[in-house]
């Protein structure tokens, strides 16, 4: 239903202009879809029981009439009036020797699917006019070109222009329509300018696979550069927060490691922290041995292994305290300093 639909919405632009029932069909089509949709359908499913089958063909003939009607006397003058403009635009391009520059409107068309418009709309017209007159037209090959495609999309352009322009120079035309655009179906339409189109063909494919190789070698160094970029200054960020949470960290904290009498593995072991804390740029820490009796009041944390932390609770007012298995365990130091680094150790 929708179908026919459509196809009544749009007869109006093929009886009045047959140039322009692509594009009415383009226009009117998507409409035609909407307005059934959302307001056509619902309205039918109101008709009474029984004759919903024939309440939807009569909405469908009476608003299709009335859309056939709108697109014979409104669309059609318009569109023809704007063909007619790009008609004279092609002609202008075409006696002044720059009908390569087409690409600039054929090739971005292709990817929205427009190209068939611009080709059946517009180019094909012209086209036939010229076939009658001299027996083939250049035209016929301008948005049916299939070089360009064998590059890649950001080099389209600039390759359908070489291909025009070559086919420009060699004076290359088609005897008849070309569609598909395709290799084949080109060749089979070139007649005795089989060599010639080939040529032109293969011109364009070099140009858009050549830019492209240098628009993505190009893309390829920006990428690098930003990625090297980011890196770096993500890298400056992290070590400029390093600095000032080390420099912060730095200020008052006292270390001592404790055990029974201050000797022994506490003294050896705050030594070997202390040249640890060198080796790591983190000069200003204070690491010192204690006696357990011998706790000054201003010590930050307290170090101490596992089977002394109950004495060392019970016999100090210390808040933070830290146990190692070993007050030599070089492993065990390096992940207090890492501690103290991200500030999991609060004074």
């Amino acid at each position: 239903m929708i179908i026919e639909q459509k196809r009544t919405y749009h007869a109006g632009v093929m009886i009045a202009d047959k140039n322009c029932a692509i594009l009415g069909a383009m226009i009117l089509g998507p409409i035609c879809g909407l307005l059934w949709k959302h307001v056509l359908e619902p309205l039918t499913r109101k008709a009474v029981q029984g004759m919903e089958m024939l309440t939807r063909n009569l909405v469908a003939a009476i608003v299709g009439a009335a859309f056939s009607i709108a697109a014979y006397y409104v669309l059609t003058p318009v569109l023809s009036a704007v063909t007619h403009v790009i008609m004279m635009g092609v002609d202008w391009l075409i006696a002044h020797k720059l009908i390569c520059l087409t690409s600039v409107l054929i090739e971005p068309a292709k990817v929205f699917f427009l190209n068939n418009s611009i080709h059946h709309g517009i180019l094909l017209p012209l086209a036939m006019q010229q076939a009658e007159q001299s027996g083939s037209s250049m035209l016929f090959l301008l948005e049916t070109n299939p070089g360009p495609g064998l590059g890649v999309l950001l080099a389209l352009i600039p390759g359908g222009m070489a291909g025009i322009l070559c086919m420009s120079v060699f004076h290359v035309a088609s005897a008849g329509l070309v569609s598909p655009g395709s290799i084949l179906t080109v060749l089979f339409m070139s007649g005795h300018h089989v060599l010639a189109t080939l040529f032109a063909v293969a011109i364009s494919t070099a140009v858009s696979c050549v830019i492209a190789f240098f628009i993505l070698k190009r893309q390829g160094k920006w990428c690098t550069e930003a990625a090297i970029s980011a890196q770096e200054e993500k890298e400056e960020a992290v070590q400029e927060k390093r600095q000032v949470l080390e420099k912060e960290l730095m200020l008052e904290i006292k270390i001592g490691f404790i055990c029974d009498a201050g000797v022994g593995s506490s003294a050896m072991g705050a030594a070997l922290f202390r040249r640890k804390l060198k080796e790591e740029g983190m000069n200003g820490i204070a690491a010192e041995a204690y006696a357990v009796d011998q706790i000054p009041e201003d010590l930050t944390i307290g170090v101490c292994q596992r089977e002394f932390l109950e004495i060392l609770q019970k016999e100090s007012n210390l808040s933070n305290i830290v146990t190692m298995e070993s007050l030599l365990n070089q492993t065990e130091h390096l992940a207090l300093i890492e501690k103290l680094r991200k500030g999991d150790i609060t004074q």
